[in-house]
């Protein structure tokens, strides 16, 4: 009885409001019971809501459902900035560098280099994610494809109806 009110509740509040739901792009799942066999399920049950000012205040407006980890709902990401809006890249630093020896060489000589210079903590920081930056794109040039193409078949697997969850 309680749950049949909440969701009236809901439905009510959201009529009042006049309230939308945003066309979600990404897993077409947002949840699943984690169960197998004949009981397992998915729906789309997350979604987020607009009101018409807010979707004129904010035209390009996209949403996201990422992929169910560690949890049986997917995380939805809202992203208001316009898509033509040139940003300055930001540097990510690769966990697999690490393994790679001339990673450590580039990071030991280019802040050796900097030493003498009295140059802030920021500014080395800066040079440093320079050269690494360049350096993967000449060592690893496929991998922002390598890493768009995983993406794109875990979001196939988990818009599947075949995935199952081991208890």
């Amino acid at each position: 009885m309680t749950e049949h009110f909440r969701l009236t509740a809901f439905r009510d509040f959201h009529h009042a409001c006049s309230l939308m739901n945003l066309e979600c792009k990404g897993c077409a799942f947002t949840w699943t019971n984690r169960r197998g066999g004949d009981e397992f399920v998915k729906k789309g049950l997350d979604t987020a809501l607009y009101s018409m000012e807010w979707r004129v205040a904010y035209p390009n407006v996209e949403v996201m459902a990422l992929p169910a980890i560690g949890s049986n709902h997917s995380p939805l990401v809202l992203s208001i900035s316009p898509k033509n809006e040139r940003r300055r890249k930001i540097f990510r630093y690769e966990a697999f560098w690490i393994e790679d020896e001339e990673c450590w060489c580039i990071m030991k000589r280019v802040w050796s280099n900097l030493e003498p210079l009295g140059r802030s903590i920021v500014e080395k920081l800066n040079l440093v994610a320079k050269e690494l930056s360049e350096w993967s794109k000449k060592g690893f040039p496929n991998a922002q494809k390598r890493i768009l193409w995983l993406k794109n078949e875990l979001q196939t697997l988990m818009n599947s109806l075949e995935i199952h969850y081991d208890s």
